[in-house]
């Protein structure tokens, strides 16, 4: 019996989506806002619609609140996913929401401020994005207010993956 092993380099490609002051409404009632990465609908396209294993995220953001109940980035909980939080949960995002970017903290003393988190060790190499669905992706962010409040995003959100193609 012989047996034999082929060497298979796949590259893991890099999808890069550059944010320019995208405006995110958070409204008092449900306390989170997302920011919609990838629609299969065709209006914004992160990742290519075909089947991806992914593999991490890195965050790479500039943060701008108003209108919150502490306008300071430190009360502000960051996470990205396949789904937006659920209605009436401030303090955690689902685990949809969060399966691409564990929630975590954002941290600064202000109104405006950095958000960068690298996420390889937090994501688990099973999350395939399909072709034949419309996964969404979402950038996820839960803060208190007691009125309509905004957050203005800019900077860039990558995705790491294997392309599957068609399975």
């Amino acid at each position: 019996m012989t047996i034999s092993t082929a060497a298979s380099h796949v590259p893991v490609v890099a999808f890069t989506a550059s944010i320019d002051n995208e405006v995110v409404s958070v409204l008092a009632a449900n306390d989170f806002g997302a920011l919609r990465l990838r629609d299969t609908t065709g209006s914004v396209d992160l990742l290519p619609l075909q089947n991806l294993l992914i593999l991490g995220a890195q965050l790479d953001l500039f943060v701008q609140l108003t209108g919150f109940s502490s306008n300071t980035v430190s009360t502000l909980t960051v996470g990205m996913g396949t789904a937006t939080a659920a209605l009436g949960s401030v303090v955690t995002l689902t685990p949809a929401g969060q399966n691409i970017v564990t929630q975590f903290a954002a941290t600064g003393g202000s109104a405006s401020g950095a958000i960068t988190r690298n996420t390889f060790a937090q994501v688990s190499p099973i999350s395939i994005m399909n072709s034949t669905t419309s996964n969404p992706l979402f950038l996820n962010f839960l803060g208190a207010c007691t009125a309509d409040a905004t957050i203005t995003v800019t900077g860039t959100v990558t995705v790491f993956a294997l392309p599957l193609g068609s399975l």
